[in-house]
């Protein structure tokens, strides 16, 4: 059992589906064919450009992402500069609040040497 048919049967197939009364079915049949070539061209391009457009797109979107990636990579290194940053003002600080207690006890020391002393 085959499944292929002649020229002349699909004809005759598409003259009775769409109700044709042409004299020559062929030439509808061929015709129709024809017009629905054309079509498939039509949707062939649209999907060419389609594809086109995808590329770009996928091209833009790799380009941003390498952008983000730079962006956050500059970032993490702000953020590490920072981190040490805080940490030489920390041991500053704290550098700075021991000076600070030793000039508070040599000043009670001064004071101490410079009041007279009470005699009885």
């Amino acid at each position: 059992m085959s499944n292929s048919k002649t020229v002349d049967e699909l004809a005759a197939e598409f003259a009775e589906l769409n109700g044709v009364q042409a004299p020559n079915p062929k030439i509808m049949f061929i015709t129709k064919l024809l017009e629905v070539e054309g079509k498939l061209g039509d949707a062939e391009g649209k999907l060419e450009s389609t594809r086109g457009r995808l590329k770009d797109a996928d091209e833009c979107n790799r380009g941003l992402l390498e952008h983000v990636v730079q962006k956050e990579r500059n970032a993490n290194d702000i953020a590490a500069e920072l981190d040490e940053t805080k940490a030489e003002l920390l041991k500053t600080k704290a550098a700075f609040d021991t000076a600070n207690q030793k000039k508070l006890v040599l000043a009670k020391k001064l004071d101490s040497w410079r009041r007279p002393k009470p005699s009885f």
